[in-house]
């Protein structure tokens, strides 16, 4: 005969297999507790079921918004490093280049009024030199305004022309001698001098900023006549003179004899006076101002 249960242990009921409802994927499952202690509860025994936690959804979706977020913070940061870093001449030629992609293209028109003929003069000169001179750093400084707050600088490159040769309105019946015995020419021209001074190239490369208005073509007028000074200044000390009077004589000497087939005998006279300079190489002073050579200073005459 079986064993009879003791009347203090309950019995085991038969252990229930998981069971799904019918329609869904979520399984709802019966858990059994085993208790080995002789004064477990009946009513304890089966504890309830317990709903298991569906799948979360939509998880993705806020990734894909999270990355897109922190690609774009990214993106702006680099925009603005790249602002703080990139020059601004580099700036300006970017803005310039999409201003020329979308401007018309530019278009100029110079109108102009009837020349005057001021004078005309003989001229029987022989350039026999020519110099060519350039300065790539011309400064021009103007201090201008209550405590100088409308101060301004600016630079400029310029290339300019000296001439030097002979006056043949100088030379006199007295200056030609021929001498029959020795079948010699023998001339006298006068010394050679400057004949014509140019700024053939002026252009402004570099310049400041004021909020004030500023005269551009009085700064460029400084420059300009602070260069032919220079230029001028500079081919005599290079000894153009001397130059220009070997060059006399080889052309001189070369035609008279060539046309004579005589000897000829270039001489030249000694200077007379002060260097007499043509307007070319002498223009008057920019319109209201003058300057002090003591200081190298221009100083406004208003």
């Amino acid at each position: 005969m079986p064993a009879s249960n003791s009347p203090s242990t309950p019995p085991r009921p038969p252990r229930l297999p998981e069971e799904s409802p019918a329609g869904t994927g979520v399984g709802t499952r019966r858990i059994t507790v085993r208790r080995t202690s002789e004064d477990a509860d009946p009513d304890e025994y089966m504890s309830p079921p317990v709903q298991a936690a569906a799948p979360r959804a939509g998880r993705g979706g806020c990734f894909y918004v999270s990355m897109f977020g922190i690609v774009l913070v990214l993106a702006i940061f680099g925009v603005i490093a790249l602002l703080i870093l990139t020059s601004s001449s580099a700036i300006s030629s970017l803005l310039g280049g999409i201003g020329n992609a979308l401007a018309p293209a530019p278009a100029a028109r110079v109108t102009s009024s009837t020349t005057i003929i001021n004078s005309i003069q003989p001229l029987g000169e022989l350039v026999t030199v020519n110099a060519q001179l350039a300065k790539a750093d011309l400064h021009v400084s103007i201090t201008q305004g209550v405590l100088n707050a409308c101060s301004f600088t600016t630079s400029y490159v310029a290339q300019g022309s000296i001439n030097a040769g002979i006056d043949f309105m100088a030379i006199g019946a007295e200056d030609i001698a021929y001498d029959e015995a020795s079948k010699t020419y023998a001339i006298t021209l006068p010394a050679p001098r400057v004949l014509g001074c140019s700024i053939d190239y002026i252009d402004q490369y570099a310049s400041s900023t004021t909020l004030c208005s500023v005269d551009w073509d009085t700064a460029r007028q400084l420059g300009q006549y602070t260069a032919l000074q220079q230029f001028r200044r500079d081919a005599l000390e290079s000894g153009l003179l001397d130059r220009a009077s070997r060059q006399a004589e080889l052309v001189i000497g070369n035609f008279v004899a060539s046309l004579t087939g005589a000897r000829v005998d270039i001489r030249f006279a000694s200077p007379t006076g002060d260097t007499v300079l043509p307007p070319s190489c002498d223009p008057p002073l920019p319109l209201n101002w003058t300057y002090d050579d003591a200081n190298q200073t221009w100083t406004p005459t208003q």
